[in-house]
């Protein structure tokens, strides 16, 4: 037997959402919007910069543009996977297409799902490899169960892990992200909604498809646990 004979390919797969690029008209309101949700909203080079607190990733970029719009997403891969990617992209037919304007130069750029523009870049895994950990409040009597908005304490994200995506088709959309960038079907309800997950990573989903007319961003979301008081 060679060295090579009964070794297998490590799985080819995009192991995180690095970060997605959404246009708002107004990024005073998105920054008051981000920060009720417990985010780190920073200024950097004219746009929204989108941190948790105490984790160095940035997740997202919020930018001004006439319409909401999502304007492209950029999904991390592992180093030694780029050249193979190459290879894959083009054995798969995925088109190749230019950068969108404001958007960095390095890494694969191809055409996504209802036009939305997708990089595969080199990045540090961002997603969790495994499960979060829990916090339960003690039990209490039924007083204060469900205590008052401002007796509530903040939540703050540990990091944002996963991006539910509007699609036209979601089959179509599931089968580009299933056959490209090779995540799983995690479960699904018909032609309406589906929950894809990497191999690389121990949650449920890192990208979902829900049913609409096209192209657009429903959320993005994570784990989080309560701020002390």
């Amino acid at each position: 037997m060679t060295q090579n004979q009964g070794k297998h390919e490590p799985l080819l797969a995009v192991h995180s959402v690095d970060e997605f690029v959404f246009g708002v008209p107004d990024l005073e309101v998105a920054r008051h919007f981000y920060s009720s949700f417990g985010l780190d909203a920073r200024d950097e080079r004219g746009a929204l910069a989108l941190y948790t607190f105490g984790h160095p990733h940035r997740w997202a970029r919020i930018v001004r543009a006439d319409t909401k719009r999502l304007l492209w997403l950029s999904l991390g891969i592992y180093a030694d996977d780029l050249a193979r990617y190459e290879e894959h992209l083009a054995a798969q037919g995925a088109e190749r297409i230019a950068p969108p304007s404001g958007a960095g130069t390095d890494g694969l750029w191809i055409q996504g799902p209802d036009g939305l523009a997708v990089q595969l870049r080199v990045a540090e895994k961002s997603s969790p490899s495994q499960p979060s950990p829990r916090e339960f409040p003690p039990e209490s009597a039924n007083v204060g169960r469900s205590p008052s908005r401002s007796k509530a304490q903040a939540a703050r994200p540990l990091y944002l892990s996963h991006i539910l995506l509007f699609s036209a088709d979601v089959d179509s959309a599931r089968r580009f992200y299933e056959d490209v960038m090779g995540l799983r079907l995690s479960d699904k309800s018909g032609s309406v909604i589906a929950f894809m997950h990497s191999p690389h990573g121990s949650d449920h989903h890192l990208i979902a498809l829900a049913k609409s007319e096209g192209l657009g961003l429903h959320h993005s979301s994570g784990a989080c646990l309560p701020s002390t008081p």
